[in-house]
């Protein structure tokens, strides 16, 4: 049983446009889950002036302020939550994963930020370095503008998996959540496009691939299996970030769940491009 009950919700809001629909994410489910949410934002020390009773004045102002324009931003976004508020310090990756350990997060929930023609494709640094050093699941918000916000629903769940250890890990925690959002599950894996360059330009070794995707259904339906797991699955040759993508679409996704990292802990940059091509949530293990 998925168990949610304090939700970190970092903000940065030095930027111009409010998260909303992160904002309405994260009330949603401290709603579904009866969880605590902790909002927080942190402010950027002015070091390069230097440590003197002025600078450490205007730290505090600017810590003052911030904790105004949280009220005021917040708005009526998180209804009847209560919410906990809290400004620190600091560099805001850092500060982000150590308050989410000293609290015990059990989720931290945050907008990827990068829109526009190019800045789509990329992730805030902020963002990147939580999903590298939090020890806690990340929920990233939808890396494409103009989402609805509110209304949000979990009805289908894909979980994309690389046959690693740790895809044990991000099957669970999208059953769980499936289960308890009532929603269809479905696994996914993206196995290597089998094409050479010859005579002509570009082939596909047909065959070849096909062999990979069955090999890889199979995988999957020993997986289902020692589970005791009942999913559907999806699998397609390609770019992994591609292959999610469109398969997120062709299940109708609301959520992506992805194990994103490596045995030595570190977070996988097939997850960064799963998180970048998304059109819908990502929760990364």
């Amino acid at each position: 049983m998925l168990n949610i009950k304090t939700i970190l919700l970092p903000l940065d809001l030095e930027q111009t446009t409010f998260p909303t629909a992160i904002v309405h994410e994260a009330a949603a489910l401290a709603r579904r889950f009866q969880a605590e949410v902790l909002v927080l934002h942190v402010v950027k020390p002015l070091t390069f002036i230097g440590t003197s009773d002025t600078v450490r004045e205007l730290v505090d102002k600017a810590v003052a302020a911030e904790q105004e324009r949280i009220q005021k931003c917040l708005g009526t976004a998180m209804g009847e939550l209560t919410f906990k508020r809290l400004v620190v310090k600091g560099d805001p990756a850092r500060e982000i994963a150590r308050i989410a350990r000293d609290e015990r997060a059990d989720l931290i929930v945050m907008p990827t930020h990068g829109y526009g023609p190019v800045a789509r494709f990329l992730l805030g640094s902020v963002t990147a370095k939580v999903l590298h050093e939090s020890e806690c699941p990340v929920w990233t918000g939808a890396h494409v503008p103009d989402l609805a916000d509110g209304n949000f629903a979990i009805r289908n769940v894909l979980c994309a998996i690389d046959f690693t250890p740790h895809s044990f890990k991000a099957i669970r925690w999208a059953h769980e959540a499936a289960t308890e959002f009532g929603a269809k599950l479905t696994l996914a894996h993206a196995t290597p496009d089998m094409e050479i360059y010859g005579p002509g330009g570009r082939h596909v070794l047909t065959d070849m691939q096909q062999e990979l995707v069955d090999s890889a259904k199979s995988q999957i339906a020993r997986i289902q299996e020692k589970l005791g797991l009942q999913t559907g699955t999806y699998v397609a040759s390609g770019d992994v970030a591609t292959v999610i993508s469109q398969a997120a679409k062709d299940t109708g996704a609301d959520l992506i769940v992805t194990g994103s990292r490596s045995l030595g802990r570190r977070f996988g940059t097939k997850a960064y491009g799963i998180i970048r091509e998304s059109p819908v949530p990502v929760v990364s293990i």
